[in-house]
């Protein structure tokens, strides 16, 4: 199987379950808190690419399919079901949502704490406060 093949399917399945995790759970799975690590690094590799290629049209190896599917849930939740949205503020939503993932990894990943963990209503915003909290010294 090409590499191709092999991303195609691996995005379908971080996508599928997804879907599977909120037709269960409904939308508290998009957050990064609620995720799996598959799922975590493979959203924060879409978001790396992504945001440091914004201008390129997406190409059948880079298509950023499981973030816009993320963003795009979270939006419905936030703005109860009625999702529109510019180019720009994708590309700002993106920027956070990335952000929060890589925060996210870095709890899970390093004795660094940052709190509080971001809800459905605040974790596009770039004005949520975040802090890193105090390391236990054990």
């Amino acid at each position: 199987m090409n590499s191709m093949n092999s991303m195609k399917e691996e995005t379908h399945d971080v996508i599928q379950e997804l879907e599977l995790k909120f037709l269960s759970e409904g939308f508290t799975v998009f957050l990064p808190q609620n995720m799996s690590d598959r799922c975590l690094i493979y959203l924060s590799n879409e978001g790396e690419i992504f945001l440091n290629e914004p201008e390129e049209e997406p190409d059948e190896e880079h298509t950023y399919i499981a973030l816009m599917y993320c963003i795009l849930r979270i939006l419905q939740y936030q703005r109860n079901g009625e999702v529109e949205i510019s180019d720009d503020e994708f590309f700002e939503h993106a920027e956070m949502y990335a952000f929060v993932i890589s925060l996210e990894l870095l709890n899970r990943h390093t004795d660094m704490k940052t709190e509080p963990p971001p809800t459905l209503d605040n974790i596009l915003k770039r004005d949520r406060p975040i802090k890193l909290a105090k390391p236990s010294m054990n």
